[in-house]
């Protein structure tokens, strides 16, 4: 996120992760053609090459997190599921809404 006009770049402790690493971002994006949870630009396994610093489809990002790789894995499945929950829900009350 850049600078509000009454901040100084200097200012800036730490630039947002979608800012610090645009282009590892923008290179999976460019790779990835699996399916993507509604609302997600990444695919589940393209967010955990991102996070683990994995290859994926040539792309080769730098580590985010240095631990268990399982407990990345079962965090993105839990906001996968959720994003897609979200969506059937509202989906049934837009329908609801209409009737």
């Amino acid at each position: 996120m850049p600078p509000s006009k009454n901040e100084k770049k200097d200012d800036v402790l730490r630039q947002p992760a979608e800012v610090e690493f645009a282009d590892e971002l923008a290179a999976l994006a460019k790779v990835d053609k699996a399916e993507k949870p509604e609302g997600w630009l990444l695919s589940p396994k393209a967010v955990e090459a991102y996070v683990l610093g994995r290859e994926y489809g040539g792309a080769k990002p730098s580590p985010k997190y240095v631990g268990q790789d399982r407990l990345v894995q079962i965090a993105i499945a839990t906001l996968a599921t959720d994003s897609r929950a979200l969506a059937r829900r509202r989906a049934r009350h837009c329908q609801e809404l209409a009737l």
